[in-house]
Order: structure tokens, then sequence, then C-alpha cells
């Protein structure tokens, strides 16, 4: 490696677009001669060992060739007239944001990570809070506004001194892998150096990003004109689709009321209660009633499910859902989900009679089993014989006759339960047919979610000892979300792309009021 590229060097920045083709070949040649030099030291590799470390020895001096050529183009870029432009307005929203006039303090040199792990000098306009103090009188710094603002690299989403590409690595990782620790020890691995408390910011700027630009997205579905029409195309326009909803579980910290003051460590505790992250996927299936090999679109928020079923309303009309040939809606037989179905298909416009209700098989085998539990003094051989005759009923749709072995219960002292035991078959009796929606072709369970209940919350939000803050939670399972359904793209090109009107701040209690 060149010893000019040491932490903090200056960018080699051009003065013109013209020449920044020079600029770009003196970039190669000293780091042809970097190459050079290292293939002579490292020799010919003469055992995997070897070769392991010359590969990755000349994979980081490229990847600094291309930091170098990335930063020629963020000096140049802020020097054009588009990037004071936009300097300009990107100065006016720090300014609205914070409340207080900025003023131009002039160029300050700042060190910018970029995504080859380089951390190179950049000299960019700085602006500060004008508080109106006489000169030499010293104020705080910090604050919502006192702390100043680089203009010219927030219009060009550098964050955290992190341009967007490594902003946008390091919260696919932080996303992917068990834990912010294993996310900086994978970047490093990379070349790419960043403490752990770096890594998490720049993770929850691109949850808060997402989470903004979802918001934006709902609230212009729901200010169309005509909210309830299909729109005029989309992936979904003549497919079969199915929506399925599920909910998880998820422990969290409040720290708001503190606990009893702890002995040995003088700490004070805090209550750690569950909170259900909703998640909702949609799917094409095929002829059989099997998902095809298209990756589900996935959705989750810990807000309301009021709020859950605007967010997915939102996105399925983006995706045209209402042009869809055959459209399933399945969950289990929780009324949280059912009674807001109709609302739901309404938004969405889709005809009724491509709409088919179904209760998952396998929560309404669970009620069976649940029936046969009821009666404590069944031998277990007789449980399992009802348990597997009322069960091959419920496989054929024959609902009327599981009601019936049910009725057979309702005696003694287990009437009350039984009675409301088989209400759940009573009121969900349509959406229950399981022979005749096989025979079309239809899925009659809510596997896709159930398992994107592991994958996309479990093993990231739950496990033994792990306790979320909500707005944090919530940000990360919008990342799980557009990670786990192959939507990474997506993601960046809305964190980074967001319309101003997107890029207002909302408050954390805007996003995880109360579930109802």
């Amino acid at each position: 490696m060149p010893a000019d590229d040491e932490i903090g060097v200056a960018a080699a920045i051009p003065e013109s677009v013209d020449g920044l083709p020079g600029t770009i070949r003196g970039i190669f040649d000293r780091f042809a001669r970097a190459a050079v030099e290292l293939v002579k030291n490292l020799g010919v590799p003469t055992c995997a060992e070897r070769l392991l470390r010359a590969e990755r020895a000349v994979f980081g001096l490229v990847t600094k060739v291309a930091d170098h050529v990335t930063a020629a183009l963020i000096g140049l870029a802020q020097a054009s007239d588009e990037g004071r432009l936009g300097a300009a307005l990107a100065a006016r929203k720090a300014a609205a944001a914070r409340g207080v006039p900025l003023r131009d303090h002039g160029a300050r040199t700042v060190e910018i990570r970029l995504l080859g792990g380089s951390r190179l000098a950049l000299s960019t306009p700085y602006h500060a809070p004008d508080h109106g103090q006489k000169p030499g009188r010293r104020r705080k710094t910090r604050g919502a506004s006192g702390a100043g603002a680089y203009p010219a690299l927030d219009y060009l989403g550098i964050v955290e001194r992190a341009t967007p590409a490594l902003a946008s690595e390091v919260a696919r990782q932080s996303a992917a892998l068990a834990s912010f620790r294993e996310a900086q020890q994978g970047l490093a691995a990379r070349g790419i150096d960043l403490d752990v408390k770096t890594v998490r910011r720049l993770s929850e700027f691109c949850g808060e990003r997402a989470l903004r630009c979802r918001d934006a997205r709902v609230e212009a579905f729901e200010q169309a004109e005509h909210p309830a029409g299909p729109p005029s195309g989309g992936e979904c326009a003549g497919r079969r689709m199915a929506a399925v909803f599920d909910g998880g579980r998820t422990r969290t910290r409040l720290s708001g009321k503190r606990g009893r003051k702890r002995i040995k460590t003088g700490r004070r505790g805090f209550r750690t209660p569950w909170r259900e992250p909703k998640l909702m996927a949609l799917y094409e299936f095929d002829d059989d009633g099997r998902k095809t090999a298209r990756d589900p679109i996935y959705e989750g928020t810990f807000e309301s499910w009021d709020d859950a079923f605007r967010i997915f309303t939102a996105e399925c009309a983006r995706r045209g859902v209402g042009l869809a040939s055959e459209f399933v809606v399945a969950g289990d037989g929780s009324s949280n989900i059912w009674d807001r179905v109709d609302g739901f298909l309404l938004k969405l416009g889709i005809e009724p009679s491509r709409v088919t209700r179904i209760v998952d098989y396998y929560h309404a085998s669970e009620h069976v089993n649940a029936l046969a539990g009821l009666c404590a003094k069944w031998s277990e051989k007789r449980r399992q014989y009802w348990i597997a005759r009322t069960t091959s009923h419920l496989k054929a749709g024959r609902i009327e006759r599981v009601i019936e072995a049910g009725e057979e219960l309702q005696i003694g002292r287990r009437s009350t339960a039984v009675a409301k035991a088989l209400d759940y078959f009573r009121k969900r009796m349509e959406s229950m047919r399981y022979a005749a929606f096989r025979a079309r072709g239809l899925p009659i369970g809510t596997g896709v979610v159930e398992s994107a209940i592991r994958r996309v919350v479990n093993l990231r939000l739950k496990g033994p000892g792990i306790f979320w803050e909500v707005d944090n939670a919530e940000r990360m399972l919008i990342l799980r979300a557009h990670l786990k359904s192959g939507r990474w793209g997506e993601l960046e090109h809305g964190i980074f792309s967001c319309s101003a009107a997107s890029q207002r701040r909302l408050l954390p209690r805007e996003r995880t009021r109360a579930a109802a």
C-alpha cells in the first residue's frame, strides 16, 4: 500500500471535469507502482496460506484505488454548480431542523470514510448556528440547535462521515448478522475499520430513513384522489397472489419508570415487557397452491394492527395487487387480522370475485386438539382417535361435522368451554373449505409468514438477554424485512433519493404508540 494512503491523507481533487482523466491516471499510476512493489515483497505463493494473504493484500490495494477515485468525484461534485445549489438547499433544511439560522464558517477539512475502508481528508464548507453571540463568547456547541453541518456532504448523502455505499453496506451487515459486534468484525475482515458505535449509528440512520420513506409512501397513498381504484400496472398484475399475516414476540426495554436500585452494582433496573412485531408477507403461488421461486415481499412493524394494515395496504397497492388474477388473504383466527380485512380489500380496489379468505389449516387443527384436551377423563387412545376422525372432517372442509363432533362434548362442567371453542369454527366456516381450496389450487396454510417470523424477527430481534428500545427494534425490523425479501436495492434507492417531503423528522411516539 502506498505511503500516501494513510488515514487522513488529502484526496486528489481535479479543478474541473476536464482534469478528471488526468487525476484518475495519476491515481492509477501511483497504485500501479505500489502493486508492483507489493507483488515483489509477497513473492510467488507456494501454498494455500500464502495465496490467501497475497489475494487479500492485492484486493485491499485495488479497493484503495476505487476509494481515491470516488473521493475525487466527491470533491468535484461539491465544487460544481449543481453541488453548490444542492449544498444551499441542504443548509436551509439543516437550519430549519435546528430552528436557528446557520452561518458559513468557511471550509474545513474532514475525514471521509469510503466503501473500500479508506479515510481520506476532504475540504468542504462548514455551517454552524448563528446565535448572535458576541465575538469571543463561548457557547455550547452540542444539542439540537448547537451542532453544525456540512451542507455539501449532506447533499451527497454522506452521513457520519461515511459515503452512501458504505452506510448501506454497514446497515446490510448489521441486519444480516446476529449483532452490531459481529457486523463490525465482518467489516473489519474486509478492511473497513469502524468501531461498534459507528456501525450502530450508521445502521440506525439507514433504518430511520427507510421508515421516513415508508411513512411518506403511506401518506401519499392515503391522500390520493382515488385510493380505492386499482393501479394501472405493477408486478402483481395478472398473477395469483396471497397476503398472509402473523405476529411474533420481542422483549423491549423501557427505562422511563426506573426499578429498584441494585445493591451490588448501584444501577437501577428497567422493565422488559414483550412487544408484538406484526409481520405481513405478499407472495405469488402457482397452480398447485405452492409459493413460486419469486421472493416474498415482507413488511413488518411494532405499531398497532391498524397501522400495520395501513403500511401493508400501501405496499400492496404499489405492487399492483388490485390487478392480480386471484388474491388469497390468509391468517390464523385472530380478530386483529380478520376485523380489518374488509377495509384492506376495499382500499386495494380488487373485485370480491377474485378474493378468497382462508383460515390457516394448521391453526384450525390446533383448535381441534384443544377441544379434545377439554375431555380430561379420556384415555390417550380415545383422545387420539377422536382427533384423527375430526381432523379428517376438517381437512375435507366438512366444518359442520367438526361442529357436530364438538357439540357431543358439550356436557357437564366443560359445556361453556366447549361452546366457546366451537365459536371459532362457526364464525369461520366458509374460510375453512379446505378440500375446495385445494381443488382450486389455493394455499391452505400460512407457512410463508410463519417461517418469516423466525427468519426476519427471531434470529435478530429475539434471544436470551436481548432487550430492544422500540424505536431501534422498528428500525432493525424494516432493514431485516427488506434484506430477507431481496429488496435491499429498493431500500437503498429510497433512503438516498427520498424527496424533501419525506425527510420530515418523525417523533418516536408517532411510530411506536402502544399496540391496539
